[in-house]
Formats: C-alpha cells, sequence, structure tokens
C-alpha cells in the first residue's frame, strides 16, 4: 500500500485539477456557441466587422475598495508569516591580517561534534579563498582539520564543519585565513552530544591583541572576543529563517554593501531593486527579515494595482476579487516576493505602467489632451522605475510601445470620424512621451548609479562614467556563454551527431561520431556538462582537419529551463532544501552494563541504522546479554553512555534520528494559473479573431512582449523569467470570467439579429443557456480551487517543514517537481 502511495497517487493528485478545467472551458465554449434556434451567429458576424472601439475605463466603487483592502490585507498576513529571523549576529570581528589568527581555547579538552560559524561581508573582493582550521589536544601541538570556503556563497549564513568529530578531545582551536579583510559574526562549539558549549568556558584571543583596558561587552570589530558574544543568535539547524539562500547571496548582500558604502560586488543589474532592499535593511538589521521585508511588501503592494487596473477593465467587482484572489495565490508570486531578488520590483513596476497605460488608452475619446497626461506620465514613470531595478522591465515596454501606436492610430480615426483637430493633440502627446518615457527615465536610471561614486564629490560626470562602465559589464555578463570550438582532429565527415541544437549534454556522453578518410570511427565525448550550441557541420557533411564543427557552451545550470517548459511548469527552480529529524531516545530494557556493538563507534553520530539492527547491547547482573536494536530506520543523533557503564532499566542510552522533516522552497506556477492561463490566453485570442473583443488584443500583446523576447534568448534561463507574464496569464482569465458572465446576463437577439427579446414571456436565456452550470459558481470553485492548492503546496513554497511522506505522496505530480 505505501508503494502505491508513494509512486501512483501524485501521479493522480493533477487529475481532478485537469478534469476540472476541462468543465470549466467545456462550459465557457458551449456558453459562448450560437445558441440553437436563434440567429445569434449573424450578431457574432457583425460584431467582428465593428468599426475599432475605444477601451472603456470602469470606475471603483465603495465595494471595491472594502474588497480590494480584504484581500491585501489577508495576503499581507500570509506572506509576512515564517518570513525571516530577526536574531542573527549583528557585531562582526574583523581579520585584517593574514598572519594573525583567532585562538579558542577550552577551559578542559572536550569532543566535539561540530563547529558552526557565521560569515558576514569579504572586504576583500572575495579574493580570498579559504579559513583553515587547526585542532590541538594540549594547544601545544597542532593538526589540520579543514579548509573551509568563504566565499560569496556563504555570506550571511551559517555553516558548520564536523570534521572535527574525528580528532578526539580537544584543547584549543586555531582559526585562521590566507587573505585580510573577512567579517566573522559568531562561532559556536557543540560538544559530543550536540550540546552548544557555554561561551563561558572558551577564551579567544589572538595574536598582537590585549585586552587590558577593552570596554567590558561592548567589543570593537577588532576584539576577537566578538565571536563570542552573541550565544544567543546561534541556531540548533539551518533553516530558511536564519540564512540567505538562492540570489540573496547576490541581492541581498549587495544592499548591504550599499549601505556599508561599498562597491557592488553584484553588478550584473541595474542598482535600484537592491537600494530599495536596503531601505528594509536599514529598518530591520541584516537579517532575514530585514533584506526580505521590502520584496514582501512589494508582493503585498502588486495586489491593489492590480485589482484597480482589473477593475478598470472589466467593471465587475466579483471578476475584480477572483482576478487578485487567483494571482494572489500563485506559487510563483508568492515564492519570488518572499526572497531578496530584484524580479519583484520589475513585476511591481510592470503591473503599474500597464495600468497607466490602459488609463490613458481609454482617455483618448476625451478632447483635451491636459486630461491624457497623469495617466501617461505615471506609466513612464513606472517605466523608469523598473528599467532601474531590472532590464526585463524593457521588454514590457516593447509592449507599451504597441498599445501607444494602436491608442495613436485610434485617436486618429476618431478624430477622422468626428472632425476633429488632431495635429495638435499628437505633437503634444508626442512631447510629453519623450520626456515621461525617454528623458526622465534615463534621469533616473543614470541617478539610481550615485551609490557606485566612490570619490567625493559626487559630480554628474562620475555618476554617467560609473553607469556607462557598469552597462558594458551588464552586457558582456548577460551576452557572454563561455563556448568551446570542437574542431575535427582529422580529414574526415561527420557521421553522426546525438544531440540536436540546445539539448544538455552531461560529462562524459557522447555528442558525436566523426569518421576518418580511412572509416575509423571516434567518439567524441563532453569533458564537462554542457549544451549543444551551434551546429556548423551537420550528419554526412565533409570536413577539413581544424575546421570547427560543432560550438559547444557550458553556462548550463540544474535548474536551467526553456520558455516552452515555462508554459507547463515543467522544470520549477529548486531554491532551499532542508532535512529536519525527530529525535527518538532508546531506553535500557533492563538494568545491566553497557557494551557497544564491534561496529559502532562511540565518537562518529552517522552510522545508518536499518529497523532491527542491533547498536549496542546490555550485560545483566544475571549473564544475560540482551540486544538493543534500532526500532526504525534512523542514525545515532548523540550517545548519552559510555562503554562499561552501568544502566538503570528505562535510562535514555541514546538518541536516534532520522530524516522526518523535509522544509523546501520551490518556484513555479499555480497549476491554475500555468494550464488554465495558456486555455484562457487561447480563448483571447479566439474571442478577437471572432467576436472583435479588442480588449482581448491589450491581455495578448503585454503576455507576447514578455515571453516572445525570451524565445531569442540563448543564454541560461529558468523559470522565474515567466513571472511577469503570469500577470496577464490572470488577466486572460479575468477577461474568461467577465466575458462568460456578459455571455449569460445579455438578452439573446429574436428572429432579427441583434435585437433585443421584448416579450416578457420569453425567458432571458435561450434553453442550451439556461442548462449551463452558473458562471458566477464556475468562478467561484476556480478561485477556490486555486486558493486550495496553495494551501497544499505551502510547506514546498515556504520552507515550513512538512513529514517527508505528505511531499512524496501528496506534491511530486511530475518527476521535474524539485520538492
Amino acid at each position: 500500500m505505501s508503494n502505491f502511495l508513494a509512486t501512483q497517487l501524485p501521479r493522480l493528485m493533477p487529475v481532478p485539477v485537469l478534469l476540472f478545467l476541462a468543465l470549466f472551458f467545456g462550459v465557457y465554449w458551449a456558453a459562448q456557441r450560437p445558441a440553437k434556434g436563434t440567429a445569434e451567429w449573424i450578431d457574432f458576424a457583425r460584431r467582428k466587422s465593428r468599426p475599432v472601439e475605444l477601451f472603456r475605463r470602469h470606475p471603483l466603487r465603495r465595494r471595491d475598495w472594502a474588497a480590494m483592502a480584504a484581500v491585501t490585507l489577508v495576503y499581507a498576513a500570509v506572506t509576512f508569516f515564517y518570513l525571516g529571523g530577526t536574531n542573527n549576529p549583528v557585531s562582526f570581528y574583523r581579520f585584517e591580517h593574514a598572519s594573525q589568527p583567532l585562538l579558542i581555547t577550552l577551559d578542559e579538552p572536550e569532543e566535539l561534534s561540530r563547529l558552526q560559524y557565521y560569515v558576514g561581508l569579504n572586504r576583500n573582493n572575495h579574493q580570498g579563498r579559504t579559513l583553515q582550521l587547526d585542532a590541538s589536544a594540549d594547544g601545544l601541538e597542532w593538526m589540520k582539520i579543514a579548509d573551509i570556503p568563504r566565499d560569496y556563497t556563504i555570506t550571511f549564513r551559517w555553516q558548520e564543519t564536523a570534521g572535527i568529530a574525528t580528532f578526539g578531545p580537544v584543547k584549543a582551536l586555531r582559526l585562521y585565513t590566507d587573505n585580510s579583510g573577512l567579517d566573522i559574526g559568531e562561532i559556536a562549539l557543540r560538544d559530543r552530544h550536540g550540546n552548544l558549549i557555554n561561551p563561558s568556558r572558551l577564551t579567544v584571543t589572538r595574536e598582537g591583541w590585549d585586552s587590558a583596558g577593552q570596554t567590558p561587552g561592548r567589543y570593537s570589530s577588532f576584539d576577537p572576543r566578538t565571536v563570542l558574544d552573541e550565544p544567543n543568535a546561534v541556531p540548533p539547524r539551518r533553516s530558511i529563517l536564519i540564512s540567505t539562500h538562492f540570489d540573496e547571496i547576490y541581492h541581498a548582500y549587495t544592499a548591504y554593501e550599499f549601505l556599508e558604502g561599498r562597491y557592488p560586488y553584484e553588478n550584473t543589474h541595474p542598482p535600484l531593486g537592491k537600494l530599495t532592499t536596503a531601505l528594509g535593511i536599514r529598518l530591520f538589521g541584516m537579517t532575514p527579515f530585514g533584506w526580505r521585508f521590502m520584496p514582501a511588501l512589494f508582493g503585498v503592494l502588486m495586489l491593489p494595482f492590480l485589482y484597480v487596473l482589473i477593475q478598470n477593465m472589466f467593471g465587475k467587482t466579483l471578476v475584480s476579487v477572483c482576478g487578485t484572489v487567483i494571482f494572489a495565490f500563485d506559487f510563483m508570486h508568492f515564492v519570488q516576493t518572499r526572497i531578496s531578488t530584484i524580479d519583484v520590483y520589475a513585476v511591481f513596476y510592470i503591473i503599474v505602467m500597464y495600468l497607466f497605460m490602459y488609463r490613458w488608452l481609454t482617455r483618448l475619446e476625451e478632447t483635451r489632451f491636459a486630461r491624457t497626461v497623469p495617466d501617461l506620465a505615471l506609466s513612464g514613470l513606472a517605466f523608469g522605475l523598473g528599467a532601474a531595478s531590472k532590464w526585463v522591465c524593457i521588454y514590457a515596454a516593447l509592449g507599451l510601445v504597441l498599445l501607444y501606436i494602436w491608442g495613436m492610430v485610434r485617436r486618429y480615426r476618431l478624430s477622422s470620424r468626428q472632425k476633429r483637430p488632431f495635429a495638435g493633440f499628437f505633437w503634444k502627446t508626442i512631447a510629453a512621451s519623450v520626456l515621461f518615457f525617454a528623458v526622465i527615465p534615463a534621469v533616473l536610471y543614470i541617478t539610481a548609479y550615485i551609490p557606485y561614486v566612490r570619490e567625493a564629490p559626487v559630480t554628474p560626470v562620475k555618476v554617467w562614467e560609473a553607469c556607462w562602465s557598469n552597462q558594458k559589464t551588464m552586457l558582456g555578463y548577460h551576452g557572454r556563454l563561455e563556448q568551446i570550438e570542437i574542431k575535427a582532429p582529422e580529414d574526415g565527415f561527420v557521421f553522426e551527431l546525438s544531440f540536436r541544437r540546445g539539448e544538455s549534454i552531461k560529462r562524459g556522453e557522447t555528442y558525436m561520431k566523426f569518421a576518418g578518410e580511412d572509416g575509423s570511427l571516434q567518439d567524441l565525448t563532453a569533458d564537462r556538462d554542457c549544451r549543444l550550441f551551434r551546429v556548423l557541420k551537420g550528419e554526412g557533411r565533409t570536413v577539413r582537419e581544424g575546421e570547427t564543427m560543432v560550438i559547444l557552451y557550458t553556462g548550463g545550470h540544474a535548474f536551467e529551463s526553456k520558455w516552452y517548459q515555462w508554459l507547463f511548469n515543467i522544470r520549477p527552480v529548486y531554491f532551499y532544501a532542508g532535512d529536519y529529524t525527530r529525535e527518538l531516545p532508546v531506553a535500557a530494557p533492563a538494568d545491566g552494563t553497557v557494551r557497544f556493538a564491534p561496529w559502532s563507534d562511540e565518537r562518529i553520530s552517522g552510522f545508518d541504522y536499518a529497523e532491527g539492527d542491533v547498536i549496542l547491547f546490555l550485560d545483566t547482573p544475571g549473564g544475560q546479554t540482551l540486544e538493543v536494536a534500532a526500532p526504525r530506520s534512523a542514525n545515532i543523533l548523540r550517545w548519552m553512555t559510555e562503554e562499561g557503564a552501568p544502566a538503570k532499566e528505562g535510562e535514555i542510552l541514546l538518541h536516534l534520528a532520522g530524516p522526518y522533516m523535509r522544509a523546501s522552497i520551490s518556484t513555479f506556477n499555480n497549476p491554475m494559473i500555468s494550464w488554465g492561463g495558456l486555455a484562457a490566453l487561447a480563448a483571447a485570442l479566439f474571442m478577437l479573431v471572432f467576436r472583435g473583443k479588442k480588449l482581448a488584443l491589450f491581455i495578448l500583446i503585454g503576455y507576447l512582449s514578455q515571453l516572445v523576447p525570451w524565445m531569442l534568448i540563448e543564454r541560461t534561463t529558468y523559470a522565474y523569467h515567466y513571472f511577469p507574464s503570469t500577470v496577464f496569464c490572470v488577466l486572460a482569465l479575468c477577461f474568461v470570467f467577465d466575458t462568460h458572465l456578459e455571455r449569460v446576463s445579455a438578452p439573446p437577439p429574436d428572429g432579427t439579429a441583434g435585437q433585443p427579446v421584448k416579450d416578457a414571456r420569453v425567458p432571458a436565456l435561450p434553453e442550451p443557456l439556461r442548462r449551463l452550470p452558473s458562471p458566477r459558481v464556475m468562478m467561484l470553485a476556480f478561485t477556490g480551487i486555486t486558493v486550495a492548492l496553495f494551501a497544499l503546496f505551502y510547506p514546498v513554497l515556504s520552507g515550513y517543514p512538512v513529514p517527508n511522506t505528505y511531499v512524496t505522496y501528496f506534491l511530486r505530480w511530475m518527476s521535474t517537481l524539485p520538492v
């Protein structure tokens, strides 16, 4: 039964979702077809050929403000729960000289299980790569225990080394670096049972340092006692609540560097997003809650702006509430806004710029130019702030350009029909657009580089030079692929290519069979993980010695994906993984003397035992030998007894631990949005082409402007690059909701197409439509299932620990889901 649950149940979990989506869009399609027995098909044909229509902007009513506030507050409570801790080390010791190691001495020798340490800024541009840990049993003779990497991947993150457990009793530890400029926040030692050693038992010093005259309890960054002054911040285990994870090692780190007045280490994106993150760090310190606060806040603020956009577009409170709730509880929206990266700012500004572009389009039917200026200005301002946060907003601007041209053409046609002057409006709008979409964004973009200027005074020329230099750096980084040209070893021909362009090649795999002139075949294999980037000589093509046949590139990643995989949630990105253990105490079954089994090791706590394996023996006073076996598959967490020690019946001999709880974070879309959104986009395209619904074009332009550029990019891409497109998937769903409601609420035509029914005895809807499920019920069911799926997947979106069996049996819908 358990094997069935582990292998078959996860595969069955998506079936109800797919069945509901099939039912939902089946009902929608049945409702949109011309009703039998009517002349609706004529009316539909006329709608398609109507003159160009202007968009409508529906106002917000009092109930909309209340609904918007309610949804926003509920989501805010969800997103700020379990966001991050505030108890990380805040005082740091700074290594200034590589020749001055830290010396930590215990009051008496102690067997240690591990050493924990917390690393801060690496002030030497990450050039020094190693911390060396030495141990001594007497304080005189030293032995190297471990080389600890100390590059940016471990910054502001608790790390530990367990190699010290094999050394034996330790009297002193010595920690030194191969270079200067490293900040250490805290160091903690744990005894053989895993208990934290009280700092009062430790003495820390360094060569050339004298504690005389130092103020007790107030240590400077050059006082070695700083590494032992915050024992309450030492965690029992790693967790997302206490450390950086994924790209936080770049963006949160760089935000803190800005506050410290340092030149940023991560400079592959514009700086405004990281400067925004720095506001949260300024408020709450360099802690996980501090560096995640502003992204989470912007994730919450997306909702009211999206609500206003939906309400302006469709004018139905139910549609606006459902659409906003669906977006709020999309997996990617939740995950991406709770991690300190800059994607959240880009998506926020994309929503804002499209909101005000839509409002500008609805203003075009008015005569006065001045009435159109505020919305045009706010759209341009949002574009400028977004572009200064991440370049992906420039893709969104491509859609704005198309909408802008479309709006101007429509205004021209409307003015021509109504015989209004257009030239004055046109030139004023062009001038305002240059100001709002070019001049002001350029000023904002360049101004964001003020923190890059290292020498006073700060002048516009220096800021421009810093900005221009970074543009070249970014272009080089994003355009660079480490390419490997594979040349022909001799004259011959390409016999066979084993991979197609763009496919991944693992180290050791054969990607080509090459035939020499004598007919001998050679297997060309990859010496590292890579991709087939370009084929210059295909199968059967002859080549000369030294001629390039194919080009490989090594810019891959374990969780990279292509744009077509994003559409179906095929390849999510794994942000964080951590296993938690449940302690299982093992008691003595009777009075006796402890005798270890030959395969036990009293100092190592990692030996795996299957259920029923003997761990130790107990020799009773009556001469019997009792076996103490593992009650479950587990490993030894810590021993509570010694070889030859007496034990009373019921006394705890040891603690076992097995993988019991799992905490993980992955980013992908809610299936209702990824799968349902695709169907909704297809429905919007159909309604545009065959029903003349011009509003669908606004949605499709926004969606494709975000997706199409990624089709042309050959560098490594990830599922979260689909995040901006998700906004328009939600708008497409709202379009489906709206057109479904309109269809069943509009009076049907009688024998003459387009004429409403006037006879009250005729039913409000044709009989086929009256038999269909209510669109309001279908909308609420769609929204409810979206929220239910969010609750189901919440543990692997938030990092909240849950039993392994829950993840295995219910969440692994596809083998590509890294949960």
